[in-house]
């Protein structure tokens, strides 16, 4: 979790959703502030949460202090875009899916947004939902949101691998689909490809 105790607010960094461009031009905003290194690869991000581990549920947090004065913020991500994004293609995709998305093994499929978003009654824990889709826009808003200047984001981590329809068969879709059904529910995305 991303504090600013400047700004007041906490973003919580989901995986795969531009935390680390964030991160990155946030920093100098964030509690503790730490410089940002020159190259950014390899443990640089956690310095800059303030549990010093990036990617926690909510529910999992010390977020509890803050949880009244301080505005909530997450980004989200189409599950299927972010099963692709997530993917290392050290294997098939079929396989990457089958030993670490079903098993929740690979760190950026271990919680579905919803789990990692909501309580345990599903109720979701933060004031804004931004999405990756529209970044640039709701990245903006957060900004806004949060008083701070008009922070342009940089590209860092991008996992571009063109268009996730592209990597689905029919098994593959089924099961995203299914592992995923509460955001694609709570977040309004589409459930088709």
């Amino acid at each position: 979790m991303l504090v600013s105790d400047s700004h007041k607010f906490i973003l919580f960094h989901y995986p795969k959703t531009g935390g680390s461009s964030m991160t990155e031009v946030l920093a100098r905003y964030l509690t503790p502030t730490v410089k940002v290194p020159e190259v950014k690869f390899g443990g640089w991000q956690p310095k800059h949460h303030y549990d010093f581990l990036q990617h926690r549920p909510i529910k999992e947090c010390p977020y509890g202090e803050f949880s009244y004065t301080y505005f909530l913020a997450a980004f989200v991500r189409n599950p299927y875009s972010l099963v692709v994004s997530a993917w290392d293609r050290k294997t098939s995709f079929q396989d990457f899916i089958d030993k670490k998305v079903i098993t929740k093994e690979a760190i950026s499929t271990r919680w579905t947004q919803s789990e990692y978003l909501c309580d345990d009654q599903g109720i979701l824990l933060v004031d804004f939902v931004g999405r990756y889709e529209q970044l640039d826009l709701d990245w903006q808003k957060f900004c806004y949101m949060t008083k701070l200047p008009k922070l342009k984001l940089s590209n860092l981590n991008n996992t571009d691998k063109g268009d996730y329809r592209q990597y689905y068969n029919e098994a593959t879709y089924q099961i995203v689909n299914k592992l995923y059904k509460k955001d694609f529910n709570l977040f309004k995305y589409s459930e088709k490809l």
